[in-house]
């Protein structure tokens, strides 16, 4: 890098070559997989906007023009998938003239925000581009127009106030994050660790309230309305998280989705076996996850705190797609802050894992892809780097420090 970016540490200046080299990779090897050898999928995953540009949102256009009506929960060939408090969001994007454009438009301009805000504090605008542009999965989050791009913008504007000491409005919007998406309430342990014990239990009381008041207004009933919602999970258990299908092996970093995958490989696993694999995951997942934030993750730095809740935010879902990773932006941005002000020499395992988690990797797309499996497993990685390497800084670890 030239100019201002012959400031940064070498670790930044590694990841950006790095990110750039993967990104470059996989273009070669999709061009030649889809364009020279004519190669299905999955081994000439596409990196090229086409015919499914943005379908995760479009897929949702015809039962939102009928929100608050019975006809809502008609056979609309795909049920609706989330949470109720995301239901009228949708509906309310479909009132507008332009609904897929204008929500890229919002995506675009926080991604465009993080950008500024990270080029303005490293004064490296040329580093801060290399990662946005060869960033999967801010090209997928673009390409599909998932609404996780607006669980992230909220969820991260919610850890910023926190980090900020404006534990109010942290509070609320983390507990709106959780409501459309339940996983980020893992966030909301931030304010549990300062002791904010009334901004905690606001927090949680945002995500019911939110909740219910969805489903009334989804209707008929609060009861009838969870009955649906329920219906949409469990076709997203049969259609993603249970079936062993390529396309389902293929989709998720999550750490259940790499036991799956190492059951399907070794084993074959029945059905009956893998939903008991799903149950007792889940299980375990929360009573390990909660001991670990009491005995481990709470006696940390808040720069470790922010990492690795958003870690297991991302990580510890039984599905998981790779959009999800746009919620470590904020995160990733306060490391690099952290990196370039304490010029530490131990960081690049913590960037090799962010590397593996942010490029673009079809090239490692064999008989199965194998990008997801590497991500789950540079999670799992980073997440043990971010307990065992305390990141003390006084930015955030004094009461009333900017962030």
């Amino acid at each position: 890098m030239s100019g201002v970016e012959r400031g940064l540490p070498p670790v930044l200046r590694l990841f950006a070559w790095a990110m750039a080299t993967m990104a470059i990779l996989s273009l070669l090897y999709t061009l030649a997989m889809t364009r020279l050898l004519h190669t299905p999928h999955p081994y000439g995953v596409t990196l090229f906007w086409g015919t499914s540009q943005g379908s995760d949102f479009t897929t949702f256009a015809e039962r939102s023009h009928h929100f608050g009506t019975p006809a809502y929960w008609d056979d609309f060939n795909y049920p609706f998938t989330y949470p109720a408090p995301l239901a009228p969001i949708f509906a309310l994007l479909f009132k507008l003239p332009n609904p897929l454009i204008d929500y890229l438009i919002l995506c675009s301009a926080a991604l465009a925000g993080w950008a500024a805000w990270l080029a303005r504090e490293l004064h490296a605008a040329i580093f801060v581009a290399v990662v946005l542009i060869s960033s999967w999965p801010v090209l997928l989050l673009l390409n599909t127009a998932n609404i996780e791009g607006l669980v992230a913008i909220i969820l991260a504007a919610g850890v910023y106030a926190v980090l900020r000491d404006r534990f109010w409005l942290g509070a609320t919007l983390i507990g709106l994050a959780a409501a459309m998406k339940l996983f980020p309430f893992i966030l909301l342990a931030l304010l549990f660790s300062r002791r904010r014990y009334r901004e905690f239990a606001w927090g949680l009381a945002v995500a019911a309230i939110t909740t219910l008041a969805s489903l009334a207004a989804l209707g008929p009933t609060i009861l009838q309305a969870q009955h649906h919602i329920a219906d949409g999970f469990r076709f997203i258990d049969q259609a993603f998280i249970l079936s062993t299908q390529p396309d389902a092996l293929n989709y998720s970093h999550s750490l259940f989705s790499l036991l799956k995958f190492t059951l399907v490989v070794i084993a074959h696993p029945s059905p009956a076996l893998l939903n008991t694999t799903l149950r007792l995951y889940m299980a375990v997942a929360a009573i390990a996850g909660i001991a670990l934030y009491f005995a481990v993750i709470r006696k940390l730095p808040i720069l470790n705190q922010t990492l690795a809740l958003t870690i297991c935010a991302v990580l510890l879902p039984p599905l998981s797609a790779d959009y999800t990773l746009v919620e470590l932006l904020l995160p990733f941005g306060l490391l690099c802050l952290y990196a370039a002000e304490t010029c530490r020499a131990d960081l690049t395992p913590i960037f090799a894992c962010f590397a593996v988690l942010f490029a673009w990797e079809t090239f490692l797309t064999i008989r199965y892809s194998f990008d997801r499996p590497a991500r789950t497993v540079a999670l799992c990685a980073l997440l043990i780097f971010v307990l065992c390497k305390p990141l003390p800084w006084q930015r955030l670890d004094q009461p009333g420090a900017s962030a």
